[in-house]
């Protein structure tokens, strides 16, 4: 588990960081990271209780990992490379 978390965390916080112009890189990322950790983190419990009850399957947890999968694969595909850019 810890080598998915170093995984993700280690390739995350460059990704956040290339996406946002120096200027206003602290705040825009801080924020944005805050806001998107507290509403999907703080939902994903209330819409994981709601899918299993409606669904009596467990398969319906899955589809909503694969969904965010998706996303962050269409995400990550759509990152433009920032080395030659100038600040």
């Amino acid at each position: 588990m810890t080598l998915f978390a170093a995984a993700y965390f280690g390739t995350a916080s460059v990704a956040m960081v290339e996406i946002v112009p120096v200027y206003m890189r602290f705040s825009v990322v801080a924020f944005a990271y805050a806001l998107a950790a507290s509403v999907f983190g703080g939902m994903l419990p209330l819409v994981a209780t709601l899918l299993f009850k409606a669904t009596h399957s467990a398969m319906s947890l899955v589809l909503v990992l694969v969904i965010c999968a998706l996303i962050s694969a269409v995400a990550v595909y759509k990152l433009r490379e920032t080395k030659h850019v100038p600040s």
